[in-house]
């Protein structure tokens, strides 16, 4: 399988697809897959939303873009397997407007592989994650890693203040030792990062939600 990883430039599109088409071609690979920040739309109607009048017409993908997934077979995999649903994964916070501007696209014998693809909630960055998975892989059950970009937020911070100085307060004396009270509280701290996420990204959603209505 050929993997191309692309962050498409904002203009001059049409030869940046040409160029990219060339190369592709060059590797000689029956297997390919494109993924990356396309930075426009597919689809007006079913890919960008905005509340705002008189808003600014977002950018489609060039001719040559879709004359190269026509020739190797490249089908929108996200589109394929969501068909009716409409969900992005970049906010415009200048335009108030929402874009599907990250995409994978697939030979049809690639795309067969797959389960699913779904659009994860935005924890830190501009743009939200995707998640793509395979037919018959097995899900692993992960180590938990502390992401410390989650201290940016000043609510988040505060509560993890309160509540593990109430932790050690209560369990740093006694007949536990050391080790399990640090195990513990590593715990305690898992617990209080994954529920502040869930609630905050929630909260995100809901509003996003609003916003579309």
């Amino acid at each position: 399988m050929l993997l191309v990883i692309i962050y498409a430039p904002n203009d001059n599109q049409n030869q940046f697809y040409k160029d990219l088409h060339e190369k592709i071609v060059e590797m000689e690979q029956d297997n390919v897959c494109i993924v990356g920040d396309l930075n426009v739309v597919v689809d007006i109607k079913k890919d960008y939303f905005s509340n705002v009048k008189n808003k600014k017409k977002r950018k489609i993908l060039p001719r040559s873009f879709f004359n190269m997934t026509h020739e190797l077979n490249l089908i929108d995999q996200w589109r394929r397997i969501n068909l009716g649903k409409k969900e992005f994964t970049f906010y415009s916070n200048p335009h108030k407007s929402w874009s599907r501007l990250d995409l994978v696209w697939m030979n049809t014998e690639l795309g067969n592989q797959l389960e699913t693809i779904e659009i994860m909630s935005n924890v830190w960055a501009d743009h939200n994650p995707l998640k793509i998975i395979w037919k018959g892989r097995k899900r692993k059950s992960r180590r938990w890693i502390f992401n410390p970009q989650i201290l940016k937020e000043k609510e988040c911070v505060e509560k993890i203040k309160k509540e593990m100085e109430f932790f050690f307060k209560e369990n740093i004396v006694g007949q536990t030792s050391l080790q399990n009270t640090w195990d513990t509280a590593k715990a305690v701290l898992r617990r209080l990062v994954t529920v502040y996420t869930v609630k905050r990204n929630r909260e995100r959603w809901q509003n996003q939600n609003k916003l579309q209505e």
